[in-house]
């Protein structure tokens, strides 16, 4: 049996997603050394998981992939969606070749279940979190003289909606010292340019309390 997890490790949502279950399942023990990582851009580690796969495996699918009906054993789809309306080949994906399919919330099982995808099928496994990274002992106590900081984090592209998000902040607060909206919206890909286009976009809201 092989608990088998197809993906790739990069730097977007899905693929720091992909790293850190690979990670935190190889942590967990196991009685024999079950979980396999498969880069579904290595077409040698591919092939390597169809010579290996059997009736048992249980394969977990970072996201879709065409050659799922590849893999023998439970075929399991992780699926990150932003929008109710999904594409119409992702849904036939999901309706032929997917035993199970997992969202992070019960919006996302809704959206399944409103475009088609049995119930029975959906499983909601939340996210978790690292708490390596992400923690609360050393947060300092709440100063009440600084402003209160909203946190916005997301690379800048339409999808993350900064126009829209600046927009609702400088109608409901304006310039107030009590207020600040700090972003985090880094862009590992032509990192400079992105930068100067975000800063232009902040500075045309004529917004003085953004960071």
């Amino acid at each position: 049996m092989k608990l088998r997890l197809l993906g790739q490790r990069n730097f977007l949502g899905g693929g720091v997603l992909f790293s850190n279950l690979v990670d935190a399942l190889s942590q967990v023990y196991f009685p024999e050394r079950i979980v396999e990582e498969v880069d579904l851009f290595d077409e040698t580690q591919f092939d390597r998981a169809i010579l290996s796969t059997s009736e048992q495996d249980i394969n977990i699918w970072i996201w879709p992939d065409d050659r799922v009906e590849m893999l023998k054993g439970t075929q399991i789809v992780w699926a990150m969606f932003e929008s109710d309306r999904l594409p119409t080949r992702y849904i036939r994906f999901l309706h032929a070749d997917v035993d199970f399919v997992w969202v992070p919330s019960c919006w996302g099982r809704d959206v399944l279940i409103a475009n088609g995808i049995a119930s029975e099928r959906i499983d909601i496994v939340p996210l978790g979190v690292d708490a390596n990274v992400y923690h609360t002992y050393l947060r300092c106590k709440s100063d009440q003289s600084r402003p209160f900081r909203f946190l916005a984090v997301g690379k800048f592209e339409k999808r993350k909606a900064y126009s829209e998000l600046l927009a609702a902040f400088r109608n409901a607060f304006g310039n107030s010292d009590d207020v600040q909206l700090v972003i985090k919206a880094d862009y590992f890909i032509d990192f400079e340019n992105k930068k100067a286009a975000f800063s232009e976009l902040v500075a045309s809201f004529e917004i003085s309390n953004v960071r």
